[in-house]
């Protein structure tokens, strides 16, 4: 082999010719959450992501409730790749804010609410990056505006925090206390708590005694908001960078009859996007 044919290093052949896949961008898909109380139970489940590729195959979505005038809006301005969660239509604010932030069923062990979209990856092989939950993002419910440590106790090295009070329906907040030098000198909080009507009364227990902590009581931050966010920041590659996902076959929620089937059917459009 003469030297001009060795090849040091990294070699790119772009092939230019021939038909080329689509592909999905990660960062391109909605993931879209909201209520459809006349939706075809079978095509939508609840709390179960689904996939919808274009208007046509939302036409079960029904007529009412945020997801059909969501859906209308996203494809009224092109194409797009939507995961489609749908939650049950509640009677107040308070459990409606409820059912879209969702968690982890505790018997159960499935995702409801926001969290479902945890599962898109594994129901429906795309994992949403743009999240949205039109409707329920504007209030600002009552909740933890502040707190003062009114002791800071002494001997703590381990300490929790429990809330009770703020009246019939109010999601209490969720915290933890800052231990520094055996004190509580303040907390951490995970969610402030919405809905609440009435004085809160936060009590800390631990190794350590006389710690006291008023809360104060005011308009919050959005809880759909501040959970959609930790749920965006926990899906972030911390340092892959962003590429396009390999070709895959896309699916439709027409014709399913379980949950996991909601992204199994296969269909072949001519193109995604607008």
């Amino acid at each position: 082999m003469s030297l001009t044919d060795f090849l040091h290093g990294v070699e790119t052949v772009v092939i230019d010719s021939g038909p080329r896949p689509i592909q999905t961008v990660r960062s391109s898909v909605i993931g879209l959450i909201g209520t459809a109380p006349l939706a075809n139970e079978v095509a939508f489940p609840l709390d179960t992501p689904v996939l919808v590729n274009r208007r046509q195959a939302a036409a079960m979505i029904g007529a009412t409730g945020s997801l059909p005038q969501a859906i209308d809006s996203i494809y009224d301005q092109g194409g797009a790749l939507i995961v489609v969660v749908r939650v049950a239509d509640a009677q107040t604010e308070n459990e409606q804010l409820s059912k879209i932030i969702g968690g982890v069923d505790a018997d159960t062990g499935a995702f409801t609410g926001i969290h479902v979209f945890r599962a898109a990856e594994a129901e429906c092989g795309v994992s949403p990056m743009i999240l949205i939950a039109p409707g329920f993002t504007h209030q600002r419910p009552l909740g933890v505006a502040g707190h003062t440590v009114t002791a800071q106790g002494n001997g703590y090295t381990q300490a929790t925090v429990a809330f009770t009070g703020g009246g019939a329906g109010a999601v209490l907040p969720t915290a933890k206390p800052i231990i520094t030098g055996g004190k509580i000198t303040g907390l951490e909080f995970d969610s402030l708590g919405f809905g609440i009507v009435s004085p809160l009364t936060a009590t800390v227990t631990g190794d350590g005694t006389g710690a006291t902590i008023t809360i104060q009581i005011g308009a919050s931050a959005n809880p759909v908001v501040s959970e959609l966010k930790q749920l965006a920041d926990g899906f972030k590659a911390p340092s892959s960078p962003m590429v396009p996902r390999p070709p895959m076959p896309l699916r439709s929620p027409i014709a399913t009859t379980t949950a996991r089937a909601a992204c199994s059917s296969s269909i072949r459009p001519s193109r995604v996007g607008p």
